[in-house]
């Protein structure tokens, strides 16, 4: 058995980043210079050239990543993970995307990542994940034109699982809803378009759009609208 079959055989899998060229997939090595802490770790990096491997914390932190040099026989692995091969695992983040290039209402498009996979639209953890999904919504779409913007259709938008709704009659703040009938609370975040969420109390702009040009961050948008929608496949590590 080779060494790369025995790895494969080990659970190990080659280290691609979709955030280095756009619409291409590119061999990469973690930066070596992470420092670990309280062993809260994730993720092996393992290098072919020496054998060595280490380990990354788990911490709302950016992983740096450098492109390999397949002159010096340096080749990078991570430990496997449970992200669908119809996904893509952004190393840097250790999360599961994939863009959807239909057109359909927040529900429509909802209801469309929730049978790919069981995965559901992005909810986002806090500004490090909004820029890294950013990167890889720019980094795997063709062009700008396959998700037109339902009003401003020069621009480039998504859907994420942000709503607004009604409990008991009273209009809730805005909220992630990544299932039907599940919510959780949405984070203070920088990433709202200067002016925005700006729907009056009683207004139907009740769904959170992500602007990738033209208006650039989140915006509250009438659910009814129809536009493309990032899902997320959430992994169990």
């Amino acid at each position: 058995m080779s060494e790369e079959q025995s790895m494969k055989s080990n659970k190990f899998a080659s280290a691609y980043s979709y955030l280095i060229t756009k619409n291409q997939t590119t061999s990469v090595c973690f930066d070596e210079n992470m420092k670990l802490t309280n062993n809260k770790l994730r993720g092996v990096n393992y290098v072919k050239l020496d054998g060595s491997c280490s380990c990354f914390i788990r911490s709302n932190v950016r992983y740096n990543v450098t492109i390999n040099s397949y002159a010096s026989g340096r080749k990078c692995y991570v430990q496997s993970h449970d992200c669908p091969m119809i996904f893509d695992y952004v190393i840097e983040y250790h999360k599961c995307y994939k863009m959807q290039y239909k057109i359909l209402n927040w529900y429509n498009g909802r209801s469309l990542c929730n049978n790919v996979s069981n995965s559901h639209p992005i909810t986002f953890d806090n500004d490090v994940e909004n820029d890294v999904s950013l990167q890889y919504v720019k980094f795997v779409t063709p062009n700008y034109q396959v998700c037109p913007g339902s009003i401003l259709s020069t621009y480039y938008t998504f859907y994420t699982s942000g709503i607004r709704t009604y409990f008991n009659g009273t209009r809730t703040p805005f909220l992630w809803s990544p299932y039907p009938g599940v919510y959780k609370t949405m984070q203070a975040s920088n990433a709202w378009h200067v002016g925005e969420p700006n729907s009056l109390a009683n207004g139907i702009e009740n769904c959170v759009q992500h602007f990738v040009t033209g208006y650039p961050g989140w915006d509250d948008q009438p659910c009814s609208s129809p536009i493309c929608m990032l899902c997320e496949y959430d992994l169990t590590d």
